[in-house]
C-alpha cells in the first residue's frame, strides 16, 4: 500500500457513505489510518531531512471535495449536520505521492479521521443501541482530525469548519449548551478567517455551517476579498 492506496480507500468510503453504508466506509478509513500510523516514522524522518535542506519535495498541497453522504433524517436537533464527506479533489489525487510531505500528509489523516467521525456520528443518528458510544467515538475522530491541522491554510480551515460543527451537532444531542456555545463560537471566528466572496465560500456545504452559525449564534462578520 502507498498514500494513493489510502486516497483510493477514502475514494471508496466516500461512495460506501454516500450510499448509506457508513459501517463499511468506516472500516475502509481505519485500514487508510493504520497505514498512515506504520508510516509515520518514516513520514518524520523525510520531514527533517527536508528541514534540513537535504530533499525538496513538492509543495503542491492537496485538497478536498465535499460529497453529499446518504444519512437525510437530522433527528430533532437544532444543529444541522454537515453531512459529506471529503474526497481529494481530482487535479490534485495523482499528486499525493510526488507531494508527500508532512503537511499533506497530515491533511490526509485529518480528513480520514473527520470521515471516520462522519460514521460514527451517522451510526449513532440511526441506531439506538450504543448510540452514546458512537456520539463518542465521533467526537474523539474529530478531535484527532482537528489536532493535526495548521490553521494558516485555507483548506485546513475548511475541515476544522466542518468538524466543529458536527462536534456542535453531538453536543445538542446531549443537550450540552455550554458545548454547543462553544462550538458556535469558533464557527463563527473561523468563518471570518474565509472570504466569503470565494468559489469555496460559496459552496452548498459552507452554506450549510454559515446557516447554522447564523441561525443559533448571529451571522460572522466576512472578511474582505483579497
Amino acid at each position: 500500500m502507498n498514500l494513493n492506496s489510502v486516497l483510493a480507500l477514502n475514494g471508496d468510503a466516500c461512495l460506501l457513505m454516500e450510499a448509506g453504508n457508513y459501517r463499511a466506509a468506516g472500516k475502509l478509513l481505519v485500514d487508510g489510518l493504520a497505514w498512515i500510523r506504520r508510516q509515520e516514522a518514516e513520514l518524520e524522518l523525510a520531514s527533517e531531512m527536508e528541514s534540513q535542506g537535504k530533499h525538496v519535495q513538492d509543495e503542491r498541497e492537496i485538497k478536498f471535495e465535499p460529497v453529499r453522504i446518504g444519512l437525510k433524517d437530522q433527528g430533532c436537533s437544532s444543529f444541522y449536520l454537515y453531512n459529506w464527506s471529503l474526497l481529494v479533489t481530482n487535479d490534485t489525487q495523482g499528486e499525493a505521492e510526488r507531494s508527500a510531505n508532512l503537511h499533506n500528509v497530515a491533511r490526509i489523516c485529518a480528513s480520514l479521521l473527520f470521515n471516520t467521525g462522519v460514521c460514527f456520528q451517522a451510526i449513532g443518528m440511526l441506531e439506538c443501541a450504543g448510540q452514546a458510544i458512537s456520539m463518542q467515538k465521533a467526537l474523539r475522530m474529530y478531535n484527532m482530525a482537528m489536532s493535526l491541522l495548521d490553521l494558516n491554510y485555507e483548506a485546513d480551515r475548511l475541515i476544522q469548519l466542518a468538524a466543529l460543527n458536527n462536534k456542535g451537532c453531538i453536543m445538542a444531542s446531549f443537550c450540552d449548551q455550554e458545548g454547543v456555545q462553544n462550538c458556535l463560537a469558533s464557527l463563527q471566528y473561523l468563518l471570518t478567517t474565509i472570504d466569503a466572496t470565494t468559489d469555496v465560500a460559496q459552496r452548498e456545504d459552507m452554506l450549510e455551517i454559515r446557516m447554522n452559525v447564523a441561525l443559533l449564534y448571529g451571522e460572522p462578520t466576512h472578511s474582505p476579498a483579497a
